[in-house]
């Protein structure tokens, strides 16, 4: 599935500049609110499991084998602030692209085309990965402390 950035299809000579204008700029301020929401949302979610899970290990009763899993929360912690440079970067590509096609549309060009798109992608799926590790490092963590 490929990520679209908030972009419009090409309009039909019948649709005015302004109506392009106001739908595009809708789409652009909606799109920051969701993306910023959302990765509020992940970093926080994450940041709050993998705390639980260091305080756990820091406390004075913690078992031999739950302090073996301390590498693991620490790189999970690592890959969640990872994760929430790139989702910033994504948003922060994101509103400079969506920015550019509604200045497009103010001054009547069209074929708006930038490499910005493709790092916003990168960004986008690297974020998801970042996560997905971090994720990965809490569950490791989780079976190594059950499984000693």
């Amino acid at each position: 599935m490929k990520r679209t950035i908030a972009k419009l299809p090409e309009s039909a000579p019948s649709v005015d500049a302004k109506t392009r204008y106001d739908r595009q700029y809708d789409l652009y301020l909606w799109t920051l609110e969701k993306q910023f929401d959302y990765g509020k949302w992940v970093l926080v979610s994450m940041l709050a499991a993998h705390t639980v899970l260091l305080v756990a290990i820091m406390s004075n009763s913690a078992t031999p084998s739950l302090k073996a899993s301390l590498p693991l929360v620490i790189g999970g912690i690592g890959a969640v602030l990872l994760a929430g440079a790139l989702a910033w970067l994504n948003l922060f590509l994101s509103a400079t692209i969506n920015s550019a096609i509604i200045d497009d549309i103010e001054k009547s060009r069209t074929g708006y085309t930038d490499l910005r798109e493709t790092f916003s992608s990168l960004a986008f799926w690297s974020a998801l990965a970042a996560a997905s590790v971090s994720l990965g490092f809490f569950i490791w963590a989780g079976i190594r402390t059950a499984a000693a």
